[in-house]
């Protein structure tokens, strides 16, 4: 013994100590019982010394079993890892396999959760209908297991609580067992069994004998298989009563809640399958029906979908109208603070009103442990005021800290959540192309927390730096960052997405970049952004007529106008120029073709209304493609709207002379152009009479196209039009001309009374 009082004896000295004595103990006759105190308390000193795996090998080898306060000798060699001891009868080697917390009415569980009065009405009735087989469907009827899944959150638990307790009452159930993951009595299945058996004798005091005298015959048949402990010591024992008739022939429930917070997937997938084979082939006619109750998680629902006929499912989604119960049970508590509260004579009638109990169930996304907490803290909750040591959703984050903590990249996980709830509405492939992920990584990835992505409690507690910590996500860090890796993904088109796809990622830079902060990633990727190189790309996978990167360029030049960066305005003027210097380089040459400078001026003389325009000749539309394209591709009866972010942006080019060539205008003001109008359309005609000023040079082609406009068309030149329409030549001849034709129009179409 060291002066500090530390026992620093060599372990050697103990274990010689310690086979010493055996030695002298096995010189009496064998079988004889002896108080073994002295042993015992060597046997700790030697435990308390040696290494883990000699502890192993010392107290749980395959010889080995230490019970009781006496020894008894079994063999004649003894050795530290050959000592057999047998203790108490059966029964007490059983009590203590038991797991007492897992029980729905252990006193450890005290208070547990349980259905609100009055709510999930609906579920709980079908439970029960198919639990006594009465009332259930015929297909219902027949299934021995129902699986009860549903997020994280939904209330489970509390249903096989309130499941286990009505069922209780009624006489039918049987056993109950309650995982829970933060329990280490209760977190594994090595309990399992031997705990559904001490409650099958309490239900069944008959069974108790021919059990026990099992347990008797191999103490240790709680370290043999699940299958090989529910057969022996559960489905056989109750087959034996049943023949005897000593167990009325009733269907008898198990309950086992929260299976996915066994520790070991494939532990919860033994369970199932003891289930699958050995009930279902063997023992069937028992009638013992099982609820299961967990998260669809994915191994979980292989199993189920893949193992099971026999088995009827009960999801807890928006069949069974949740909000409508999370709004009772809110209601309710208010009600019950308002009338018991220390203060409750400060409290407001009506309070806290209907507007805040939508609000809290709405974020609940039919959570009733969302649901559970705001009654205690309902400023923190609503974000009124700052949580400081109150935490009212210490339960929902704790889950949800479990949740995100045991996947094994959580930094991938928080990026594909965080991607889902700030981005855009799109699919899945959208999804892993800007996140740089295979075909069919995200499914795999989020595996079991794929049902939680759509919960609003989820969005609050990871934009919560207080609540999540070190998994919070920062919204307008991660707009920039998803923004970024956008503009990454145009560089990678030919990777073989599809147009959606490619559409969607744009729609996503977007959407991103009016949220963002402008990060240095950011800005180096808008000051390089090149849409030539990217409408190259958009050519090479065939995709030459859409409009989208000319959309898309417009749209992201009227983004940074409108954005608050302090570099915004630099970036808009470095890509407008950009844009300004496409334009005057392709715009010259459709002002060689009337038909093409037509269209140009049919983009800003009247763009609220839809024009219809005749098909362009073929080599027309080719030029158009190859420069500005602004004709549709698609034509359905002539018809075109020019609208759109890009003709927007052309429209203004071309309104503006400090950006674009003046003549550019005014080749636009010419005969030819007129002549395009009243062919293309009778109210284009008047639109460029009214709205444009057109200038000529020739009075004689003007009164020859007045003449031919209205022998062609009359119906397109407006009395109003005319009156509108100015030639800038000072010519008195022409306002005559002009003048007869209103009278002429006048006597023959009467457009006075009908414009």
């Amino acid at each position: 013994m060291s002066r500090s009082g530390v026992d620093d004896t060599p372990p050697k000295f103990y274990i010689a100590d310690f086979e010493s004595k055996l030695r002298i103990w096995d010189e009496g006759r064998e079988g004889k019982r002896f108080p073994a105190k002295e042993l015992r308390n060597l046997l700790i000193r030697v435990v308390s010394q040696v290494g883990h795996s000699k502890q192993q090998q010392l107290l749980f080898g395959s010889n080995n079993l230490i019970t009781g306060g006496t020894f008894i000798q079994q063999n004649q060699q003894y050795s530290i890892g050959n000592v057999h001891v047998q203790g108490e009868g059966g029964f007490e080697i059983l009590k203590r396999a038991v797991a007492p917390s897992a029980f729905h009415d252990s006193g450890e569980r005290f208070d547990p959760p349980r259905c609100h009065p009055n709510t999930r009405t609906a579920v709980l009735e079908k439970i029960v209908e198919w639990a006594m087989g009465k009332g259930a469907s015929a297909e219902m009827a027949k299934a021995f297991v129902m699986w009860l899944y549903g997020p994280a959150g939904a209330g489970k638990s509390a249903i096989a609580q309130t499941i286990s307790e009505l069922c209780k009452e009624g006489g039918s159930l049987l056993a109950s067992f309650f995982f829970s993951r933060t329990d280490p009595a209760r977190n594994h299945a090595r309990s399992l069994v031997s705990s559904i058996i001490y409650q099958t004798i309490q239900r069944l005091p008959q069974a108790k004998k021919s059990i026990v005298d099992l347990i008797e015959r191999d103490p240790l048949i709680f370290t043999r298989s699940l299958d090989t402990q529910f057969t022996t010591l559960l489905f056989e024992p109750l087959r034996s009563l049943v023949e005897c008739g000593e167990v009325q022939h009733l269907p008898l429930l198990i309950v086992i809640d929260g299976l996915d917070e066994c520790a070991e997937p494939a532990v919860q997938a033994n369970i199932l399958e003891v289930l699958c084979t050995e009930y279902r082939q063997r023992y069937q006619p028992l009638n013992i029906r099982f609820l299961i109750a967990s998260r669809p998680e994915l191994h979980i629902t292989f199993a189920f979908s893949s193992r099971f006929t026999d088995l009827t499912g009960l999801a807890l989604d928006n069949t069974y109208h949740p909000n409508r119960d999370i709004n009772l049970f809110l209601q309710d508590k208010f009600a019950d603070i308002s009338r018991t509260h220390l203060y409750r004579r400060t409290i407001l009638p009506g309070w806290p009103g209907q507007d805040i109990i939508d609000n809290l169930v709405d974020k609940s996304s039919g959570q009733f442990i969302y649901a559970s907490t705001p009654t205690k803290r309902l400023e923190v909750v609503l974000g009124l005021r700052p949580a400081l040591q109150h935490m009212p959703f210490a339960q929902l984050d704790a889950l949800y800290s479990h949740l995100l903590s045991s996947v094994d990249d959580v930094g991938i996980i928080l990026n594909i959540l965080g991607l889902v709830i700030l981005g855009i509405d799109t699919t899945t492939t959208t999804l892993e192309a800007i996140l740089g992920l295979e075909s069919g990584d995200i499914p795999v990835l989020l595996g079991d927390l794929a049902s939680l992505i759509f919960h609003a409690s989820l969005k609050d507690f990871l934009f919560d730096h207080s609540r999540s910590k070190e998994m919070h996500i920062d919204p307008i860090l991660r707009h920039a960052q998803y923004a970024h890796l956008g503009f990454q993904c145009l560089g990678n088109i030919e990777k073989g997405w599809s147009f959606a796809t490619t559409r969607d990622i744009l729609r996503s830079i977007l959407y991103h970049l009016k949220f963002a902060s402008l990060t240095t990633q950011l800005h180096n990727d808008i000051m390089t952004f090149d849409p030539h190189r990217l409408r190259a790309l958009f050519d090479s996978q065939g995709w030459s007529d859409v409009p989208d990167v000319s959309n898309f360029w417009c749209s992201l030049l009227k983004l940074l106008d409108s954005l608050t960066w302090d570099n915004a305005t630099e970036l808009h003027a470095l890509q407008l120029k950009k844009f300004d210097q496409f334009l005057i380089a392709n715009l010259a040459g459709y002002y060689s073709e009337p038909f093409l400078t037509f269209v140009v001026t049919m983009i800003f003389v009247n763009p609220k209304k839809k024009t219809i325009i005749p098909q362009a000749r073929k080599e027309i539309t080719n030029f158009d493609q190859s420069r500005l394209r602004i004709l549709p591709q698609v034509y359905t009866g002539g018809k075109s709207l020019f609208e759109g972010p890009y003709l927007v942006m052309l429209r203004e080019f071309l309104s503006d002379t400090t950006r674009c060539e003046a003549d550019m205008v005014v080749q636009a003001r010419c005969l030819s152009v007129l002549e395009e109008a009243a062919k293309a359309d009778r109210g284009i005609l008047a639109d460029f009479l009214s709205d444009f000023q057109v200038e000529l040079d020739d009075f004689g082609k003007l009164h020859h196209w007045l003449n031919w406009a209205v022998g062609r068309r009359p119906s397109s030149i407006s009395y109003v039009s005319i009156l509108d329409f100015r030639y800038h030549g000072g010519d008195d001849e022409l306002e005559v001309v002009m003048e007869q034709r209103m009278m002429q129009l006048d006597a023959t179409t009467n457009w006075k009374e009908r414009t």
